[in-house]
C-alpha cells in the first residue's frame, strides 16, 4: 500500500468517525423535538462543531434524516438476519414470526429508527419510489443516503419471502396464498403495530391493551393464517 493510499484511507475513516457523531447527535435533537422542529445549528451544538463544518459533512437536514433512516434500516436488517441464523434449524414457519417478532420488538425499542423508517416509506410510496421527481424535494433528490437506502430496502421482503417459500416446501405453512400476499398481510400488521408504538411513545398499554398481548395475539393471527389451507 503507497503512502498515497494509506493517507486517503485516513481521511475515510476520519470521515467516517465525524458523520457519525453527527448523526448520533442528530437522533438526540429528532429525538428530542422530532425532525420539523430540529435545527440545524442545535445539532452542530450538540455535536460540537460550527454550522459551517457540519453543513460540510451534512448539505441538508434532509440529507442527515435520510442518514438515520439508513442507519435505522441497516440495525433492521442485521436483526433479521440474526434471527434467521438463529432459526436456521426450524420449520420455515417459525422463522417466519421470528422475523416478525423482531420487527415488532424493534418498533418498541427505537422509537425514532420506527419514525424514520415510516417516513422513508411514506416518501418513497408517494413519489412512486423516486420516480415522481415532482413529489420530492430538492434536497431528498440530492440526498446520498436517499440513494443508499434505495440499495437495501427490500432486504426485510426478500427475507421474508425466502422464508415463507421454505415453509411451504417443508409443510409448515399450509396457505395456498401467494407468499407475496402472506407478506403483505403480515407486514400490514407490523406496520399498523410500528406507527401505533412511533404515536403512542413508550407506553405499555393501547387503550387499556397491554402491548404484550397485542404483540401476542398478532403473531397468533398470523400463525394461523400460515398454518390454515
Amino acid at each position: 500500500m503507497t503512502i498515497k493510499t494509506m493517507n486517503s484511507s485516513k481521511v475515510l475513516r476520519n470521515r467516517d468517525v465525524k458523520e457519525n457523531r453527527i448523526i448520533d447527535a442528530a437522533e438526540e435533537v429528532f429525538a428530542g423535538v422530532g425532525f420539523a422542529n430540529a435545527k440545524m445549528d442545535e445539532i452542530a451544538d450538540v455535536v460540537g462543531m460550527s454550522k459551517g463544518s457540519l453543513y460540510f459533512y451534512f448539505d441538508t437536514k434532509e440529507n442527515l434524516y435520510m442518514a438515520v433512516a439508513y442507519r435505522a434500516i441497516q440495525l433492521l436488517n442485521k436483526l433479521l438476519y440474526q434471527a434467521l441464523d438463529e432459526n436456521k434449524a426450524e420449520k420455515g414457519i417459525h422463522s417466519v414470526l421470528a422475523l416478525m417478532d423482531v420487527f415488532m420488538n424493534y418498533s418498541q425499542r427505537y422509537i425514532l429508527y420506527s419514525e424514520a423508517i415510516l417516513d422513508y416509506m411514506s416518501l418513497n410510496r408517494s413519489s412512486g419510489q423516486g420516480r415522481i421527481k415532482a413529489k420530492m424535494t430538492m434536497a431528498i433528490k440530492e440526498s446520498v443516503f436517499w440513494r443508499k437506502i434505495q440499495d437495501i430496502q427490500n432486504i426485510p421482503f426478500n427475507l421474508v419471502i425466502a422464508e415463507i417459500k421454505r415453509g411451504k416446501a417443508d409443510g409448515s405453512i399450509k396457505s395456498r396464498e401467494k407468499p407475496e400476499l402472506l407478506y403483505l398481510i403480515a407486514w400490514a400488521n407490523v406496520v399498523g403495530y410500528m406507527k401505533l408504538n412511533s404515536t403512542g411513545g413508550q407506553h405499555e398499554t393501547f387503550h387499556s391493551i397491554p402491548i404484550t398481548k397485542w404483540k401476542k395475539y398478532h403473531i397468533e393471527v398470523a400463525r394461523k393464517l400460515l398454518e390454515s389451507e
